[in-house]
């Protein structure tokens, strides 16, 4: 399973990372107002928490591979 940091670092790298705004998604603001970029509000990441373009399991290893 993804954890919250490998979602938020996906998100910030995924070319198709589309901001949708939800209700029960308040939480994950800054302080200062400023949207945290992650998989969970994206509108491609569903209600089973995947991305429906399937697109965490390759940018999660594009990131590991430059990490080697």
């Amino acid at each position: 399973m993804v954890n919250k940091d490998q979602l938020k670092n996906v998100a910030e790298r995924c070319s198709e990372y589309n901001f949708e705004e939800n209700e029960s998604l308040r939480s994950e603001v800054k302080s200062m107002g400023e949207t945290i970029i992650s998989c969970e509000n994206c509108k491609h990441f569903n209600q089973d928490h995947k991305c429906s373009l399937d697109l965490i399991d390759p940018i999660l290893s594009s990131i590991d591979e430059k990490l080697d």
